[in-house]
């Protein structure tokens, strides 16, 4: 099977069974560089994307047509921006973001495709922690603190359902 863009250059090759994408699969940029590959077997199999420089993008696995495990993004210069783990296609587990210059500036977890328990911030120019608490249904819920320059905490914010209560 082949698809192509609009001007006819190939946008996609692979092959289907019983309506189904199977075996290897490639997609192109109009420019004829990759955008992503991946070798499916009943819906399961390994992704990896690409910027139109052809730095790699994004890699995880699908299982069951969904995202499934560990996937990473990265920046057109190839830095890691965002981790995260995934279960049947929803955030579930550890998530961290960087900014391009590899400072975390998120680092918390997913349940069922919403935060969950603790999150950390920082500031993306410094690392240095700038607002902890914790999320409870991808709502801040309780005390959240917020620190100065010198990590000690000047500001305590309490949340109830994602809403400010003292």
């Amino acid at each position: 099977w082949k698809s192509f863009h609009s001007k006819g250059q190939l946008y996609e090759a692979g092959k289907f069974i019983r309506g189904k994408r199977v075996g290897e699969w490639s997609w192109y940029y109009n420019t004829g560089n990759l955008i992503g590959s991946c070798v499916l077997t009943n819906g399961n199999g390994f992704w990896k994307s690409y910027h139109p420089n052809g730095v790699v993008a994004s890699e995880g696995y699908y299982k069951n047509g969904e995202r499934d495990g560990e996937w990473k993004w990265m920046y057109e210069t190839g830095q890691l921006s965002d981790y995260n783990i995934l279960k049947d296609g929803k955030y579930e587990g550890l998530a961290k973001r960087y900014t391009e210059e590899n400072i975390l500036y998120e680092y918390g977890f997913y349940k069922n495709d919403e935060r969950e328990g603790p999150w950390k911030h920082y500031s993306t120019l410094t690392g240095e922690l700038e607002k902890s608490g914790n999320y409870k249904n991808g709502k801040k819920d309780g005390e959240w603190y917020e620190y100065n320059l010198f990590n000690s905490t000047f500001k305590i914010v309490v949340y109830k359902d994602g809403e400010i209560v003292k």
